[in-house]
């Protein structure tokens, strides 16, 4: 099983791409920081440095995919799920600091 964690190098992100490695699961991590990425990948998971407003680099981070936890800002929840259709992981958790968006990408 493979899960690609947006905002992989955040408090929240960086907790669940380390349970998901530590439970034995593929992560590719998801931050704009190549060099934040960098420890991450030392643990094993897949790094992708890409913008949330680049639908074109997410899309493509999903490709692939079985589930997807999304940790971005709200007002890209609903433009970054529908793009996700296009490339869909087959379960997704969107997540924002200000609301929590289950199920809009299920």
């Amino acid at each position: 099983m493979t899960v690609t964690v947006l905002g992989a190098t955040g408090k929240t992100g960086r907790a669940a791409a380390e349970g998901l490695l530590a439970a034995g699961i593929q992560v590719k991590a998801v931050a704009r920081s190549a060099d934040k990425l960098a420890a991450l990948a030392k643990k094993g998971v897949q790094p992708v440095s890409a913008e949330v407003t680049d639908a074109a680099a997410l899309t493509a981070a999903l490709r692939g995919s079985d589930a997807a936890y999304l940790m971005i800002p709200s007002d890209y929840t609903k433009r970054i799920c529908w793009d996700s259709t296009r490339a869909p992981a087959r379960r997704s958790r969107a997540r924002s600091r200000i609301r929590v968006f289950a199920g809009w990408c299920s």
